[in-house]
């Protein structure tokens, strides 16, 4: 509860992954980010537009279908988006899938959950971590990603709501 005292997923179905319309790849652009897929730009946009991280998770590829937040154990491993294998330990906050690591909460995604052509149904999360435990964990790992940035320096928990609802909604 301490280190994330707000988190909000939902489920969404019978999904299309493909390009981005134009008018979301020209912002991602004119800020520096490629556009990577319809899905992943939503998240990517939200955090740019609300200053919020959210992140989506392709739900098939969850072994477990459930949602779990705590502590690393010493010697777990997470690979992450950016194809980096992690050995971690109980600094780091992780997302799971109710057995294993889905997620370094707060700082980046799995790549086995990692959103793909073949993605349908998709979980969408948008939480609030505590600053310092996001500090430590990125410090630790020597991650310093847009979201660890955020939430570093004390997203507004509220934001997590508003976040989610805007990724429903485009």
């Amino acid at each position: 509860p301490m280190d994330c005292p707000r988190y909000i997923g939902g489920i969404l179905k019978n999904l299309k992954v493909g390009p981005s319309p134009d008018w979301m790849v020209e912002r991602l652009k004119a800020v520096g980010q490629r556009s990577i897929n319809n899905l992943v730009d939503i998240s990517n946009y939200i955090l740019l537009e609300m200053g919020h991280p959210t992140h989506i998770f392709d739900y098939d590829k969850l072994d477990q279908k459930e949602i779990f937040v705590r502590r690393a154990i010493n010697g777990e491993k997470l690979t992450s988006l950016d194809n980096m294998e992690h050995e971690l330990n109980e600094t780091q906050l992780l997302i799971t899938d109710g057995k294993s690591p889905i997620a370094l909460a707060g700082i980046m995604g799995g790549l086995d959950t990692s959103v793909t052509v073949e993605t349908t149904t998709v979980l969408v999360e948008s939480a609030y971590f505590n600053p310092i435990t996001i500090r430590k964990s990125a410090k630790n790992l020597q991650m310093n990603t847009d979201a660890s940035k955020r939430f570093e320096r004390g997203a507004d928990p509220d934001a997590a709501e508003k976040g989610f609802w805007r990724v429903v909604t485009l």
